[in-house]
């Protein structure tokens, strides 16, 4: 269990593609694993844990999109926010990561 953002957003497969190669290039996050409609990511300045690799992951369903901040500190957590939802803006300028 983390801390959970969801922003309701119906994205096109194309849009969601989109979103998560965003994701993957963003500068300083390293990808653990990706699949259709999902990407786990950890901080590219740590080593990867053996029982939980991931530092965040984003997935894509029906209701939009939902993020999970499994570690990092406060600050690194407000910057994971950040920066997806500047990333989520660029697709609708209404979208909005609400914590659950």
């Amino acid at each position: 269990m983390g801390f959970e953002y969801r922003a309701a957003l119906a994205l096109l497969p194309a849009r969601g593609a989109g979103l998560l190669d965003s994701l993957a290039a963003q500068k300083g996050w390293a990808v653990v694993s990706r699949a259709e409609g999902a990407i786990a990511l950890r901080f590219a300045d740590r080593p990867a844990r053996k029982d939980w690799p991931q530092d965040f992951d984003l997935a894509l369903d029906a209701k939009g999109v939902v993020l999970v901040i499994h570690s990092g500190t406060r600050q690194e957590r407000e910057q994971i926010v950040s920066r997806v939802a500047a990333l989520l803006t660029t697709l609708s300028p209404e979208a909005r990561l609400e914590e659950l």
